[in-house]
């Protein structure tokens, strides 16, 4: 046998070893078939069941086994979190309470695009403590008016107790003398606060008395 002929046996001789390695490494199609049923029962016993179409309903994981899923198109009808998809108002949004659960309400951030002024004057007066109820923050917008000549004029306003602002000015008798001197207040009110209007001088009454949720 020459030289290149042994160099050809060596060369086939290696070939049928990977062979053999390589069919070891691999599993057979039945295996394959095998390995893949039981990773399937394996992943059930440890994530749950889970059902897809019409009318069907299933689980993913518990409370112990949580997993990760990627979906496209998804429907809640019922609850996420605790927050109810049904129960939920036009233009509220999902809020977190801190700790994984979630509920709807309003988003807040920002002046809300629909709001209303609500004319509140038969409901309010001078020198009364009113508390904001309405669970948004309250626009406030009040304007008195002088009851008799008088050479002041004055509001204060509280929240919660607390002075937020005072103001006050002299009159000038081309006011007072027809009745046209007035005091504006504006303010934002916290929901679940007291607000208050004070007439410094005692000499005014409401003239109009607007408020608008936030």
């Amino acid at each position: 046998m020459d030289e290149e002929s042994d160099k050809i046996d060596r060369l086939e001789d290696r070939i049928d070893q990977l062979e053999a390695v390589t069919k070891k490494m691999l599993p057979s199609r039945r295996d394959a078939l095998k390995l893949g049923g039981a990773a399937a029962i394996g992943a059930a016993a440890m994530s749950g069941t889970a059902s897809a179409g019409s009318n069907q309903v299933g689980t993913i994981g518990d409370a112990n086994n949580l997993v990760d899923i990627e979906a496209e198109d998804v429907t809640i009808n019922d609850t996420l979190n605790g927050a109810s998809i049904s129960g939920a108002a036009q233009d509220e949004a999902l809020l977190s309470d801190g700790t994984g659960g979630l509920t709807f309400g309003s988003a807040g951030g920002g002046i809300p695009p629909n709001f209303t002024y609500q004319d509140v004057a038969s409901n309010r007066s001078l020198d009364t403590v009113f508390t904001n109820n309405t669970g948004k923050a309250l626009y406030v917008v009040e304007t008195s008016e002088l009851t008799f000549d008088s050479d002041l004029i004055g509001i204060r306003i509280r929240i919660d107790g607390g002075i937020i602002i005072s103001n006050q000015r002299y009159i000038q008798p081309s006011e007072y003398q027809g009745g046209t001197a007035e005091m504006v207040a504006q303010f934002f009110v916290p929901n679940g606060s007291t607000y208050e209007i004070d007439d410094l001088f005692g000499n005014q009454e409401v003239n109009f008395w607007y408020e608008a949720q936030m």
